[in-house]
């Protein structure tokens, strides 16, 4: 069974196409809005963001908030590919009447971070990239949490995503 969804974002239509109810290997869990995903190639990113545009196509949540909610989940998943071991992305999605609450976790084996102020600023970069991934994590995102340690890290964050629902 396939869903077709069509978003409208700033004019510009994307259309996206999904398999329900696995998108590339993502785990869904429809009943209490949920999915899980281990991330160890590149592909495995856009089934995470695939997913969360689904949920919020499916449940009428706001776009442009959508939209910051999947790039912050983008940025935690292509930092799990490109530096951590056994890195999972885990979402939940709070459906209220209103609005909904987006929790992201990003928890890995990896060797952690060592320096977790420096990796919060613009522009520091422990491997070959720009440096903007965490902190725009951090911005996108109404609640932020990192723990790390050479046995891995964990990061937490949660995102409030208006519902269009009735408007």
């Amino acid at each position: 069974l396939y869903l077709f969804c069509t978003l409208i974002l700033k004019r510009k239509i994307c259309v996206l196409l999904y398999h329900w109810p696995c998108v590339s290997g993502v785990t869904m869990d429809k009943k209490l809005l949920k999915f899980s995903k281990s991330l160890k190639f590149e592909k495995d990113i856009m089934a995470v963001v695939n997913s969360i545009f689904e949920l919020g196509t499916r449940y009428e949540l706001e776009s442009v908030d959508l939209c910051k909610c999947a790039t912050a989940i983008s940025e935690l998943a292509t930092n799990l590919v490109k530096y951590a071991d056994n890195g999972r992305i885990n979402v939940s999605v709070e459906l209220e009447k209103d609005h909904s609450v987006v929790h992201v976790e990003s928890l890995d084996d990896g060797p952690g971070i060592a320096d977790i102020a420096r990796a919060l600023k613009e522009n520091f970069s422990s491997g070959q990239s720009l440096g903007v991934g965490l902190p725009a994590v951090k911005r996108l995102t109404d609640s932020f949490m990192i723990e790390s340690s050479p046995k891995g890290t964990l990061i937490r964050a949660t995102k409030r995503i208006g519902r269009t629902c009735g408007k």
